[in-house]
């Protein structure tokens, strides 16, 4: 494993972890989800390299090792414009497709990412892994309202609870590891709770214009995001299939590793994967 900073916009600095293989024939960017940052996907970039896929795992900013306010984002853009300069590194530092994927928030923004992108500037396709299109726990309309109001006023302004892992993963040792983390983020903002929900309305909207092929890998026992709203969103992309793993929670790419990773290879590869259609093939 390797490491490198990327120079993002605003002059922001973004850690990007990579495995490349000798011999690579296809790249993934992987966007982590919200809480954790780059370093709990290595496994998955360990698997993929194994199979001859170079992996970069940056930290967005605000997470991990990258620049930014700890849990927060100012617009939901600028985690967009994070991932289109990581896209452009690895563009110029490889020489074999790129594509770009991402769990839970990370599917979130890499869906935007790729929306309304010309030729060569977005990615060749997309993998998302329970993707934050929507939560399941549900917003009434004047709450919204109210969040925007508030975040307007003060943005950083942190959640008094903090936020924990439990139910997430159905590996026992993810909370464990969680809980000794001091880079992991526990207690977002309110301008970052309402950029999320901002985000969500843009996905919606911006569905028809993502042209990349799409990969959905939903658990079948989600209890953060809703696996309803994730079709409803790719039903409305051109090229979009989701794979439902029955027992899966939340952290898809922590559940069975072999198994998704399988998946990853072979729909990077061009194959036909296995699963529902979400949209016309």
């Amino acid at each position: 494993m390797d490491a490198t900073f990327v120079r993002g916009p605003g002059d922001r600095s973004l850690f990007v972890r990579y495995i490349v293989p000798e011999t690579p024939w296809a790249s993934l960017v992987l966007l982590h989800g919200s809480m954790v940052h780059s370093e709990y996907y290595l496994p998955v970039a360990l698997a993929l390299a194994e199979a001859g896929v170079a992996t970069f795992l940056p930290d967005l900013s605000g997470h991990g090792r990258s620049d930014g306010v700890r849990a927060h984002v100012a617009r939901y853009e600028d985690h967009v414009e994070d991932t289109r300069s990581v896209l452009a590194y690895v563009r110029r530092s490889v020489s074999v497709p790129v594509h770009l994927g991402g769990e839970s928030y990370g599917g979130l923004v890499a869906f935007l990412a790729c929306a309304r992108r010309p030729p060569g500037e977005g990615a060749r396709s997309l993998v998302l892994a329970a993707p934050a299109f929507g939560l399941r726990a549900r917003i009434p309309a004047r709450l919204r309202t109210g969040l925007r109001v508030v975040a307007q006023a003060v943005p950083i302004l942190r959640l008094p609870v903090p936020m924990h892992l439990t139910g997430v993963s159905r590996r026992p040792d993810l909370e464990r590891l969680a809980a000794r983390d001091p880079l992991l983020n526990r207690q977002y903002t309110i301008g970052f709770f309402s950029e999320l929900l901002r985000a969500q309305e843009a996905a919606a909207a911006e569905a028809p214009h993502v042209r990349a092929p799409v990969l959905a890998l939903l658990g079948g026992e989600d209890r953060v995001t809703d696996n309803e709203i994730t079709r409803r969103v790719l039903a409305l992309a051109p090229y979009a299939q989701t794979v439902v793993y029955p027992a899966f929670y939340h952290a898809v790419l922590s559940e069975d590793l072999a198994t998704v990773a399988r998946t990853l290879v072979a729909f990077l590869a061009g194959e036909e994967g296995e699963g529902e259609a979400a949209g016309a093939p």
